[in-house]
């Protein structure tokens, strides 16, 4: 009976959480309106740029930049949030601005967890703009870099170990842990270092100085994150060698408090619904993988201690840790539930995970969490009762286990650095199914890129060599000029962060971006979108040779 009450309610706690955390996911600062609107053409000139996000931006860190046909800023004041308003910016522009076309180009970062987008739109005064889209352009996102993967999984393993060091030490291993000195030292400078990499991978990603960044609002949750995990980290030192019983519970104070900045400082933090259950949703699923991975570490020290001394295995800890690791992976399932129907936008949206890196990533995540679920149990109800006799069978288990659980990490890192939205590659009704690249002779070369809509795309890069260059894009279709309403180009530098390039049109279906590369490999992106409102796109690669 008691069994049967205690599922009733588990059930009802994720319903209740479902329902609660169900909401619109917010993927990064996406541009949601401006005023002018992109494509329109006004008749009187506009006195600012008004532009509204899905989530809170930080004006310091934020760019809006007004181009006119020359490429010149013309907006006569700085970026500014709109008074009552923090997910929107303004710029003004100068009085009497003449007739023409001008392009809006914008980066903005989230206050909310510090991710960045950027795009541009162009709009005409007297004059059409020669862009009419549905719907605005998709923003672009820097990309997952290998910096700020690798420091989130070692901030996230050195915090686990570290909380787990209080929960498990006290509850499991009657309050001490193994190789104590080495376990404390090598987690506190594992979370130290992973709270450093992360710091420096957003401004890496933002393009400002350290200073500039710790001053705004989004370097602020970095500061607290260094703080926690420092204050953590002198604990841990202290513990070392302090045989108070109260060393170790300090410890985990500390870990559980960097969680919890890390939970208020990620997309929780940016949800459309409950934001508290979400920020609160994820702080106990942070905890409860500390405790449950974090104490698979400090089990597989145990044993190897044991081992090592020739002594018996400690069949009663690994139990205790086994029922800790139990309603652990029950929080689990519970929080890790509420957050991933909120990031998807609600339960609907668990039909699209295969449409899109986020959810591909999610997936994957979650396949992996189940196997180390599927582990868990072969070692409760298998190894550990053999563990007495034979302890062959657990040493290898938990091995499986500790190395599915830095994959864990590593896809989770990865996961947090993902917009919870559908891919514009995957989101487009004509995406290239394949392409033919065949170059024309004369400087520069021209390539012509064919998409599965039909549409042919022409593109060249002059001169093609370090400095000042232009990206031209031409579309055919039947060997006709394609008319095209918009074009928005793109350059990444391979390790690098994309740039979303201001493009001028030339002609109906020709566009032109002026840009600075350097040498070396660079992926570029097209994405054109006909009067009729047909969208193609594709991508390639270059060199770009020195100057």
């Amino acid at each position: 009976m008691r069994t049967i009450r205690r599922t009733v309610a588990i059930i009802w706690l994720i319903v209740l959480g479902l329902t609660l955390g169900t909401g619109p996911a917010s993927a990064h600062a996406d541009l949601l309106n401006s005023d002018p609107k992109s494509g329109s053409t006004l008749a009187t000139a506009p006195t600012h740029i008004t532009l509204a996000y899905s989530e809170r931006v930080d004006p310091g860190l934020s760019l809006v930049s007004v181009l006119d046909t020359s490429g010149r800023d013309i907006r006569a004041s700085a970026v500014a949030v709109v008074a009552g308003q923090p997910r929107e910016l303004s710029v003004s522009l100068p009085a009497h601005l003449p007739d023409g076309v001008y392009t809006v180009s914008w980066r903005a970062v989230s206050s909310d967890d510090g991710h960045v987008t950027a795009g541009a739109f162009a709009f005409g005064v007297g004059t059409e703009p020669g862009a009419t889209p549905a719907a605005l352009p998709p923003p672009a996102s820097p990309g997952p870099s290998v910096l700020g993967v690798a420091g989130k999984v070692f901030l996230y393993a050195g915090l686990a170990v570290l909380f787990a060091a209080a929960i498990v030490g006290t509850f499991a291993f009657g309050g001490d842990i193994p190789a104590r000195r080495t376990v404390l030292l090598i987690a506190s400078s594992v979370a130290v270092a992973g709270a450093l990499a992360m710091l420096f991978a957003e401004q890496h990603a933002v393009g400002v100085g350290l200073g500039t960044l710790l001053r705004s609002d989004v370097g602020t949750p970095y500061l607290w994150l260094l703080a926690l995990v420092a204050a953590t980290a002198t604990a841990s030192a202290w513990a070392e060698t302090a045989r108070n019983r109260w060393a170790l519970p300090v410890v985990g104070v500390g870990a559980a408090a960097a969680m919890f900045v890390r939970a208020g400082g990620g997309h929780a933090a940016a949800a459309t619904s409950a934001p508290w259950l979400q920020v609160g949703a994820q702080w106990l699923h942070f905890m409860s993988v500390g405790a449950w991975i974090g104490g698979l570490v400090l089990v597989s020290v145990l044993l190897r201690t044991h081992m090592r001394a020739g002594t018996p295995a400690p069949v009663a800890q690994i139990k205790r840790f086994s029922a800790i690791a139990s309603w652990s992976v029950l929080v689990l399932a519970i929080t890790g539930s509420i957050r991933a129907v909120n990031e998807l936008g609600g339960i609907a949206g668990v039909r699209r995970l295969l449409d899109y890196s986020y959810g591909i990533t999610l997936t994957i995540k979650v396949g992996i969490a189940l196997v180390l679920v599927a582990i868990g149990g072969i070692n409760r109800y298998r190894s550990i009762p053999r563990l007495a006799d034979d302890g062959r069978l657990f040493r290898r288990v938990i091995g499986a286990e500790l190395v599915a659980s830095l994959a864990l990490f590593g896809f989770t890192a990865t996961l947090t650095s993902l917009p919870p939205t559908v891919d514009a590659s995957r989101s487009t009704a004509s995406a290239p199914a394949s392409t033919s690249v065949s170059p024309a002779v004369g400087p520069p070369e021209i390539h012509t890129i064919t998409v599965d809509t039909g549409v042919q795309l022409q593109y060249y890069i002059d001169p093609g060599t370090a400095g000042p260059s232009q990206f031209h894009v031409t579309a055919f279709s039947n060997g006709t000029e394609l008319p095209l309403a918009s074009a928005t180009l793109s350059a990444t530098p391979v390790g690098g962060n994309t740039r979303i390039l201001v493009s001028t049109r030339l002609s109906a279906g020709h566009f032109v971006a002026n840009t600075t590369l350097a040498a070396g490999d660079w992926r570029f992106g097209i994405q054109v979108t006909t009067e009729g409102g047909r969208t193609s796109q594709a991508n390639f690669s270059q060199t770009i040779g020195a100057a």
